[in-house]
């Protein structure tokens, strides 16, 4: 899909991120190697989150056909309820370009079993020891 016919800056930037993913996409289909396939779909998952972003971008801009309302969390909450009934797995992208980008990042598979928890983890003690185990009914 080429953009070269359309006068908008964002909606430019929405085809360039759409080709990017698209592309990315492509080269994790067509890798041999894990390493490289999950990297690559690591990778759609930016450009695809960046098409949201822009959008809704453009929601609390008022720069879309849409009803006009001066609660901008308003229109942004409105808009993402219809983008994740559009858009399959929205919620699943959202979350993993979060984990990814502002947590420790989501690595690649490997032959060890890994254990992922939700996020940072502060433990504290004052006296004695603080410990996280993982046992076969979850985390202690």
């Amino acid at each position: 899909m080429k953009s070269n016919n359309v006068s908008s800056p964002r909606l430019q930037g929405i085809y360039e991120q759409y080709y990017r993913a698209k592309r990315l996409l492509q080269l994790a289909r067509r890798s041999k190697k894990p390493h490289t396939k999950f990297t690559n779909l690591i990778a759609a998952v930016y450009p695809a989150r960046s098409i949201v972003e822009l959008i809704l971008e453009a929601a609390e801009k008022q720069e879309l056909k849409s009803p006009i309302s001066n609660d901008i969390k308003e229109i942004r909450r409105n808009l993402e309820r219809e983008i994740s009934q559009a858009i399959p797995f929205y919620h699943l992208l959202e979350k993993i370009r979060i984990h990814d980008f502002h947590r420790f990042g989501c690595l690649p598979p490997t032959k060890n079993k890994r254990r992922f928890y939700g996020g940072p983890v502060k433990l504290i003690a004052n006296q004695g020891v603080v410990a996280l185990l993982i046992t076969r009914n979850g985390l202690k």
